[in-house]
């Protein structure tokens, strides 16, 4: 489907999705590949538009498929209540990339940049204030033999995964996070995978539990890079900032 450049609503799914501009609205997956999906494409040119989605595998997510989301310009927003969202993918590969403005990205488990069983995922944004909120396994975060990266260049960024899962330790008040440059691999059985977190520019805010910030869990390898100059602040609990186990 070809969409003008008038402000559209998009309720249904296609495979391929051009859109000329507007400030649209898209209540459909939309660039989501699955096993009788196969391939998905979205290309946006501009405009405020909103992405918003009740089911797995949306916004540039893939399961056994590729897909791609490209969003020229605009100040944008991409709401998920499921998994696997906004560069996530499951034995496949997706990326979610937004080239400008002022983006908000809010996304539960696998999200945000998060790779499974010899996946790609990642979510690539350009040059603006962006905001990415998560709850778990996100932010660049990679499985076993799965690549997960989210890369950002240019703006006073923020990053939060937490409070969707509580710590593993039994710490009051403490949450799980496994993100923002982290790889797991599960013990005796598989190594972890490879993750980068990379943010060009500006003064930074990063927020998480445990596992998070630059590291690997069982062979795997993570990574938080943050380049050129800004007054960044982190924030974790065990497991976090530079961490191997």
């Amino acid at each position: 489907v070809i969409g003008s450049t008038r402000n559209n609503i998009y309720s249904r799914e296609f495979a391929v999705v051009v859109d000329l501009g507007g400030d649209d609205t898209y209540l459909s997956p939309v660039a989501s590949a699955r096993p009788d999906h196969q391939a998905a494409l979205l290309i946006d040119f501009g405009g405020d538009d909103r992405y918003q989605s009740t089911v797995q595998f949306a916004q540039g997510s893939a399961f056994m498929g590729v897909a791609l989301l490209l969003d020229r310009s605009g100040d944008d927003v991409y709401s998920s209540t499921e998994d696997f969202s906004q560069g996530a993918a499951l034995a496949g590969a997706a990326i979610c990339w937004d080239q400008a403005g002022d983006d908000t990205y809010r996304g539960q488990a696998y999200a945000q940049g998060a790779a499974l069983c010899h996946g790609l995922g990642a979510l690539i944004d350009g040059a603006g204030q962006d905001r990415c909120e998560a709850g778990v396994y996100s932010q660049a975060f990679a499985g076993p033999g799965a690549f997960g990266a989210l890369l950002a260049q240019g703006g006073d960024d923020s990053y939060s995964v937490s409070g969707r899962a509580p710590s593993g330790y039994g710490t009051p008040g403490a949450f799980r996070s496994m993100g923002q440059g982290a790889s797991f691999g599960f013990r005796h059985l598989a190594s972890g995978g490879i993750a980068v977190l990379c943010d060009v520019g500006g003064s930074d805010r990063y927020e998480a539990g445990n596992f998070a910030q630059g590291g690997g869990y069982y062979f795997g390898w993570g990574s938080l890079i943050d380049l050129g100059q800004g007054n960044d602040r982190y924030a974790g609990t065990r497991y976090a900032q530079g961490w191997a186990a």
